[in-house]
């Protein structure tokens, strides 16, 4: 992440079960925990600003909200919400994710998320290689 004034790295961004950041620049960093805790359990992403940095447009996310745009003044700490993506899109019938992992047969780890439909209770996982037809994976499922 740089700075489009001084041109700095003021963080370096990780991706993992969540975007980790690693800030180099306090401000930044004082900023962004800022907004977590203003929006918590949600992905925050800078998008853009004005060409002093001081209003800055923020993407937000979750595996149950598709996205909305908030500007952010960091002078005045005002966060105005701005719109939602998909506005007309009913977040309740958004199922969460979970991170899982699971073993291979090999000894490896294999990171995954999980999302299990909102008010289903039974589940079928099926975990394939990544050479598995799919498509005929899932007409065998059907019969």
């Amino acid at each position: 992440i740089f700075s489009d004034v001084s041109h700095e790295l003021v963080g370096t961004a990780y991706e993992d079960e969540r975007t980790r950041i690693n800030w180099r620049n306090k401000a930044w960093e004082a900023d962004y925990k800022y907004l977590k805790s203003k929006l918590p359990g949600r992905e925050i992403g800078f998008a853009s600003s004005t060409t002093d940095e001081n209003v800055v447009m923020v993407a937000v996310s979750s595996d149950t909200e598709p996205g909305e745009r908030y500007l952010f003044n960091r002078k005045t700490r005002e966060l105005t919400h701005l719109y939602k993506i998909f506005e007309t899109l009913p977040r309740e019938a958004l199922a969460s994710m979970k991170a899982v992992s699971y073993n291979t047969a090999d000894g490896m780890t294999i990171p995954a998320f999980l999302t299990l439909p909102v008010g289903v209770h039974d589940h079928v996982v099926l975990a394939h290689p990544a050479n598995l037809q799919l498509w005929a994976s899932e007409i065998d499922l059907a019969q």
